[in-house]
């Protein structure tokens, strides 16, 4: 496999399942074989994901917690395409934790911190990047996990505004970002990479048909194939940013008076997550564009202020700050507010201190009381 010859990694992991599976004292060389094989079908999501699956049932099966958890990492990477894989990460991090095996942890570290890119929560991608160098000091990460790492990064700083594409999917999400059809780029095994790629790419989301066999979600849309407006509105509730690109690339391609209303919709919702990302000013503007084009209200780029009650707005309390504090009212936890609005629990923990500092209100429970005078 690490000759970049997929045909010949997936017959020699095949030939090596043959040969194990008669020999109970050879389980392990199995579960190899099957991550190999399923790495080997990656990106035909369905039939990859069969073959980790197997594998880990394997584990499972022998008691073989370690290879469950290397099985799993697999799992999770098919799983971040929809924007989960949380709790198979948790299990990962936990067998990583029972064995001690750091490079263990760092692949969970790793596919945390692609999680949080996907969903854009900037703090937790630099926790988790920063968890994975720690652990650098005890192990080597593969070439292949060593690469997604690196794009993670170089992503996430280009959707904060640094336009530091250091590597060809950093350049390519700048290229997006900026309404430019980016060049053929090798992407790796990166889920990030993939997604963008499917963007623009007419082909490319063909070659993940098995996906359908395997999950409810349908394939990709990408411009070499009719956009499924509800696929993308899945698209843009999950993953928001490549949610919104996709939105901005695909829905022009629509004729305009075709399911309009929902064409409409969706370009005010990316134009949402645009005006909230640092880099996406940009493709605001374009989303807005298309918007004129179909003869529809287009939101504007909000001041920072912008709808927070008069009260409030008094004391420097920013609209960002005043979604948190409606969900304060409500009674939610960090966390949960996070989880509503895209962000991380250390952010929503900064807001609330601001806050505190803004208003002068002693805790949390006077904040939300604050909240509820302001409306009434």
């Amino acid at each position: 496999q690490s000759v970049g010859d997929p045909t010949e990694a997936a017959r020699l992991a095949l030939a090596a399942r043959r040969l194990a599976a008669p020999y109970d004292d050879q389980r392990d060389l199995e579960c190899s074989a099957l991550r190999v094989l399923g790495d080997s079908l990656w990106p035909d999501v369905a039939a990859a994901r069969r073959a980790w699956q197997e594998g880990a049932d394997l584990a499972t099966a022998h008691g073989m917690r370690l290879w469950r958890g290397r099985l799993l990492i697999c799992l999770a990477r098919a799983d971040l395409l929809d924007g989960s894989g949380e709790d198979v990460i948790a299990e990962v991090e936990e067998i990583a934790r029972e064995a001690g095996a750091p490079l263990l942890a760092a692949q969970a570290a790793a596919l945390q911190a692609e999680l949080a890119l996907l969903r854009w929560r900037p703090d937790e991608v630099r926790e988790h990047l920063r968890a994975v160098e720690a652990l650098l000091s005890e192990v080597t990460l593969p070439a292949a996990v060593a690469a997604d790492v690196a794009t993670v990064s170089d992503v996430a700083e280009v959707l904060a505004g640094k336009h530091a594409a250091e590597t060809p999917i950093g350049r390519t999400v700048l290229d997006l970002l900026d309404g430019v059809v980016p060049e053929p780029r090798p992407t790796g095994m990166s889920v990030t990479g993939l997604l963008v790629r499917s963007v623009v790419d007419p082909g490319f989301a063909m070659s993940w048909s098995g996906r359908a066999e395997g999950a409810d979600t349908d394939p990709p849309s990408s411009p070499g194939n009719a956009p499924d407006v509800l696929s993308l509105g899945r698209t843009l509730s999950a993953l928001p940013w490549l949610g919104a690109l996709r939105v901005m690339w695909t829905v022009p391609l629509l004729p305009a008076a075709e399911r309009r209303g929902e064409q409409v919709d969706l370009l005010r919702r990316a134009a949402e997550v645009f005006d909230a990302l640092p880099a996406g000013a940009g493709a605001a503007r374009r989303c807005r564009d298309h918007l004129r084009e179909r003869g529809a209200s287009f939101p504007r780029r909000p001041s920072a202020q912008h709808g927070v009650p008069t009260s409030l707005s008094r004391q420097g309390i920013t609209i960002r700050e005043w979604d948190v504090l409606r969900l304060l009212e409500e009674g939610l936890t960090s966390r949960q507010i996070a989880d509503r609005l895209f962000l991380s629990p250390r952010t929503v923990e900064k807001h609330v201190e601001r806050m505190l500092a803004k208003t002068g209100a002693p805790n949390r429970a006077a904040l939300a009381a604050i909240s509820a005078a302001a409306v009434t």
